[in-house]
């Protein structure tokens, strides 16, 4: 329901899952001349909250803006008409960027601190700045009146040492000005997933802001409020997100960099030996790229060293516990880098080999299985990832002397538009030594499933947790 004075102009846009839909609202009139607009819908099934969920806006989501106003004055203010009238209403709201003395001396201190500033490129120096502004600058949200919209003085905001985001990114953006490297604010949707918009000239769009700096090279898109994202890249929340520069020349909708299995990917490596209760031991090294490193540095830097064992197994998704954790690269680099983490394993109890005459064991047994869950009911809105990415395991897993085995479950590959994986047994023999090895790899290569193939993809990851399942069938010396 929306109410709204005698003399404005409204308009609205009813869409369900971005797509838009013919659904009036019922409209009534007050004394005074006011309106109200109201949809309604009853008897709707309930949402049942689930991995992959969008949430209600992605079923039905009723946009509203005000398309014009006539004062008590008689005179008419105009809202933004598009996505450039928006861009260039907020950027002369806010302002062009605020250089003054003491932000070039912080600068240029900033600079000094980090090298010779003469010999810096305009790709070091904005690097250089943008680490110093995430590093010391506390994120803190203090949004009062227009405060949500227009950003905090820069000077201000660098004496307390805490500022939102777009205090950060116009901190930035002064610091950057005051070396004569140009950049823009950017509204931008952050969030699980990407987000359709409905009416592309709302405010509402938007709830988080970033910065786009002006290279040479071309466009880098940063984000200071994070803590250990690298120069040159986005947090996942914000990586192929539909985003409004704000220019007073006006600026279109723009899509930032997406993310890919390529990119953002964990590559981690076993080596255990089967004991004889039927557990594993050894000692397993992990490779993390792109938002995974940046997630697992983010425990590094806020984690007392006791609870990195803990945090390690989420990163690398073994079902055991880790000890003797050591870490490569765990303070946030300044361009990026992976993290490389290695420790000892010991598989839980839960986690455990059949040892008898006849044995089993399932990849699941020593892995956790990576992916979603995924009900079976029918979807009226699309499944969400999140984001592309990627996981590979390589297990070399040595057998008691006199093991043998008899069977490995056949290879899988799975090929979708939306994901794609291997599981892959091997036996290795070198003469009394039995080594099994597995190959699991999962990767992800879309950001969301459409309604209509959601019962596919499930199909699909499926295929790949019943392979996950699959088992090797050994004997021991006493079997036949």
């Amino acid at each position: 329901m929306v109410e709204f004075p005698a003399g404005w102009v409204v308009e609205s846009l009813v869409t369900v899952d971005g797509e838009a839909i013919e659904w009036p609202p019922t409209v009534t009139t007050a004394s005074d001349g006011g309106q109200r607009y109201m949809w309604r819908r009853a008897h709707l099934p309930a949402l049942i909250g689930a991995p992959g969920d969008g949430g209600a806006d992605q079923l039905v989501t009723v946009a509203v803006r005000l398309r014009s106003a006539t004062l008590s004055s008689g005179r008419v203010v105009e809202g933004p008409a598009d996505a450039e009238g928006l861009s260039r209403f907020e950027a002369e709201l806010i302002g062009p960027p605020v250089v003054s003395p003491p932000l070039r001396a912080l600068a240029s201190k900033i600079l000094e601190a980090a090298g010779q500033p003469n010999e810096m490129s305009a790709d070091d120096k904005a690097a250089h700045l943008y680490a110093w502004t995430k590093e010391q600058i506390a994120y803190c949200s203090i949004a009062v009146g227009l405060g949500g919209w227009i950003p905090h003085e820069p000077e201000r905001v660098e004496a307390a040492r805490y500022g939102d985001c777009k205090d950060k990114a116009n901190l930035l953006r002064a610091l950057l000005a005051s070396v004569d490297i140009r950049s823009r604010l950017v509204g931008i949707y952050a969030g699980g997933a990407p987000r359709p918009f409905g009416l592309p000239v709302l405010g509402a769009n938007f709830n988080h802001m970033i910065l786009e700096i002006q290279l040479e090279d071309g466009v880098v898109y940063v984000d200071p409020t994070t803590r250990t994202v690298p120069f040159g890249e986005l947090p996942a929340a914000d990586k192929g997100r539909l985003c409004l520069p704000l220019d007073p020349a006006g600026a279109s909708l723009v899509l930032t960099p997406s993310t890919s299995p390529k990119a953002d990917r964990v590559v981690s490596t076993w080596t255990l030996t089967l004991l004889s209760d039927g557990r594993f031991m050894g000692r397993v090294r992990s490779i993390l790229n792109g938002s995974f490193a940046d997630s697992a540095r983010d425990d590094y830097v806020t984690m007392p060293p006791r609870l990195l064992p803990r945090a390690m197994r989420r990163w690398v998704g073994g079902r055991g516990t880790l000890s003797n954790v050591v870490v490569y690269g765990g303070p946030p680099p300044l361009r990026r880098a992976p993290l490389i983490a290695q420790a000892q394993f010991y598989s839980d109890a839960d986690a455990r080999a059949a040892t008898g005459p006849y044995g089993t064991l399932s990849a699941m047994e020593i892995l956790t299985a990576g992916g979603f869950a995924i009900d079976d009911r029918r979807r009226a809105s699309p499944f969400e990832i999140g984001a592309q990415s990627g996981r590979e395991d390589k297990v070399e897993l040595h057998l008691p002397k006199g093991i043998r085995v008899v069977r490995i479950p056949p290879p899988l590959t799975v090929t979708s538009p939306y994901v794609s994986a291997v599981v892959r047994w091997e036996v290795e023999n070198a003469g009394e030594d039995v080594v099994l090895r597995l190959t699991r790899e999962l990767n992800y290569t879309a950001e969301r499933v459409p309604a209509e193939d959601v019962a596919g993809f499930r199909e699909d990851h499926q295929r790949y947790l019943s392979a996950l399942e699959a088992r090797v069938v050994f004997a021991s010396p006493d079997g036949s």
